[in-house]
């Protein structure tokens, strides 16, 4: 089987509650689950209620600090009879049914030995490139870059994006734990050792079309609908993940529900575009009136 995984703490769930409901109505609820990056305890009852809620085996420390380490432990938060795992950030959602054409991708990567899939970044850069642009930033590229030379990698494979991807690969799984474990937090960190990972063995990676598996950044503004759902480029999209840069790609937006018995106000990270924004409010709206009862404490 297939297992579809994201993770969030008490303070994203709001943004979660959107991803949720774009997964439900693709009928991917009992497919899915949320990995618990510090939930508080009305949250995790609320998942464990609906069977979405995965705790890692065995706990990942408590001592560590950013979230990104419990993500690069995703391997003990799966299911032990999940063949392979798709993993959506928090702050995306997906459009329509992925199932059908994840399952053909999961095949053809064991047919052809490969291990993980993902998109590039959205400034289309390579990894040279990326170190550079993170340099001008003043970012400390210094663990990264002496990652990449320990390993041989060339600076001019693709930088990937790790906000959307698709594991065939226990393996690969615990060699990413193990490198983003292994160093202390900094820019991007887990990022930056998902693709020293990946590029360890670059027959085993696939490139996935960005537009269509994690259509982000520039992408959110070259969105328009079709009859199907959403494209882009002519593309069909089937993840949209609501990050890029402020007020460019991405804005904040306050979203206020009246409910009979109690009103609910968040704010949720959304498209820059009026239109992408209504579609994940909307969502939001939709789980929560759903959920109505369930969510009293929480939402």
């Amino acid at each position: 089987m297939i297992q579809y995984l994201t993770g969030s703490d008490d303070k994203q769930f709001a943004q979660l509650a959107v991803l949720l409901q774009s997964l439900d109505d693709a009928g991917l609820r009992d497919a899915s689950a949320v990995c618990d990056f510090g939930l508080d305890e009305a949250q995790k009852r609320f998942l464990l209620t609906r069977g979405q809620l995965a705790a890692a085996d065995p706990p990942v420390p408590a001592d560590l600090g950013h979230y990104w380490y419990r993500k690069a432990a995703l391997v003990d938060y799966a299911r032990p009879d999940a063949d392979a795992l798709v993993w959506i950030d928090a702050d995306a959602l997906v459009i329509g049914d992925p199932q059908p054409h994840v399952e053909a991708i999961v095949a053809d990567m064991g047919a052809k030995g490969q291990s993980i899939a993902a998109a590039p970044d959205a400034a289309g850069s390579s990894v040279g490139d990326a170190i550079a642009r993170f340099n001008v930033k003043g970012a400390d590229t210094r663990r990264f870059v002496s990652l990449l030379h320990e390993n041989g990698m060339p600076l001019a494979r693709p930088y990937l994006n790790a906000g959307v991807f698709i594991a065939a690969s226990r393996d690969w799984l615990q060699q990413y734990k193990r490198i983003v474990h292994s160093g202390p937090e900094g820019y991007l960190f887990e990022q930056n050792a998902f693709n020293v990972a990946a590029w360890r063995d670059p027959a085993g990676v696939r490139i996935l079309d960005r537009r269509t598996w994690n259509a982000h950044g520039a992408d959110l503004a070259a969105i328009v609908p079709s009859n199907d759902g959403l494209v882009c480029g002519g593309t069909p999209v089937r993840v949209l993940h609501a990050t890029g840069e402020p007020d460019v790609h991405v804005t904040g937006i306050d979203v206020d529900l009246v409910l009979p018995d109690r009103k609910v106000s968040v704010k949720l990270r959304v498209g820059f575009r009026p239109d992408v924004a209504k579609m994940q409010a909307d969502l939001f709206v939709k789980f929560v009136v759903q959920n109505r009862d369930a969510l009293v404490g929480i939402l």
